[in-house]
């Protein structure tokens, strides 16, 4: 005879493990169930890299597009400055010609103005120019003196003048102006002179030397959006930052001969003439990539002098002295 509560056991065994199989199936579909809507709402990873990529591209370095050597009837001769208006027309500093010359937004010839000498309104070693307030200052070295002209190339005045600067010399090197319309002026005498939108004299930054704050040829400068001053000490070959009423905050100390300065966005573009580079910095000083080698190719610099932005387009031009060009980047 057999035992009723053996043969009981077996059976209730097995129902248990089976429900213990369908509630392990049920969790996991309902797990996997979760898991599906979970990956379906999420946004889709392509989409997550495209902004990432998109937010990297300002630190990315431009692409080399075209030169401008100007006509053959007036080809670019050693130029070492240049500036762009607000409607994109370029103005450089044609230096071995002693003279400006005008191109349009796509690199047409315009025009020219200005020829040597030194009596007012004549050229003698044109080293940079700036399109400021409407008018065109260009940086004479040799004549010691910015010389004013309108858009169109008409002479209007000379700093300094007798009226509003009494007893100033100016050997001019480079200029800047920063978004209230002050122009900012680096000088042989080691500094950094800074005037008002009536071009009247606010104030003087650095001093010959080579501690901090002191400053050995200046050759280029640009203000940032919060009106600090990037000043290129070029013989000290290093970069120098002030605050608006000129106070050192701090250096950088990346180049061979730094010159030509630019802001681009959040960054401050330099010229290094030895290095036939052009640095991009960010606003703490910390270098985020260069552009060009030296060469005559396209894409190549020989001895850059300066650098200019249109905030319009993004341009960058790049001017080439030893190649008688402005090199175009763009993104």
């Amino acid at each position: 005879m057999t035992n009723p509560g053996l043969q009981g056991a077996p059976r209730k065994g097995v129902s248990l493990l089976l429900v213990i199989n369908i509630s392990l199936l049920v969790a996991l579909g309902v797990a996997g169930y979760f898991v599906y809507y979970y990956v379906r709402q999420r946004p889709p990873a392509p989409v997550q890299a495209v902004f990432t990529s998109v937010a990297r591209v300002s630190n990315l370095p431009p692409s080399w597009r075209r030169d401008i050597y100007g006509p053959e009837s007036s080809p670019l001769n050693s130029p070492m400055g240049v500036s762009v208006a607000p409607d994109g027309t370029l103005y450089v500093a044609d230096t071995g010609n002693a003279r400006i010359q005008v191109f349009a937004p796509d690199g047409k010839w315009l025009r020219r103005f200005g020829e040597p000498g030194g009596s007012a309104g004549k050229l003698f070693y044109p080293i940079d120019v700036l399109v400021r307030n409407g008018k065109v200052y260009v940086a004479d070295m040799k004549n010691m003196r910015i010389d004013v002209f309108t858009l169109q190339g008409e002479y209007v005045g000379t700093i300094p003048d007798a009226q509003r600067h009494k007893d100033l010399k100016v050997a001019p090197l480079a200029l800047a102006q920063d978004g209230a319309g002050n122009m900012y002026v680096t000088t042989l005498a080691h500094e950094v002179l800074v005037f008002g939108p009536d071009d009247r004299l606010l104030r003087r930054i650095g001093r010959a030397g080579t501690a901090d704050g002191e400053l050995q040829y200046p050759n280029g400068v640009a203000i940032d959006r919060q009106g600090n001053v990037w000043v290129a000490d070029s013989n000290n070959s290093r970069v120098q930052v002030f605050d608006p009423q000129g106070k050192f905050l701090r250096k950088t100390m990346e180049f061979a001969t730094p010159r030509g300065m630019a802001l681009y966005e959040d960054k401050v573009l330099v010229v290094d003439v030895l290095q036939h580079t052009v640095h991009a910095l960010n606003l703490e000083g910390r270098r985020l990539f260069t552009f060009g080698t030296r060469g005559m190719g396209d894409g190549q610099f020989n001895f850059p002098n300066d650098v200019a932005v249109d905030p319009g387009t993004g341009r960058i031009y790049v001017v080439d002295r030893e190649n008688n060009r402005v090199s175009v980047w763009a993104y």
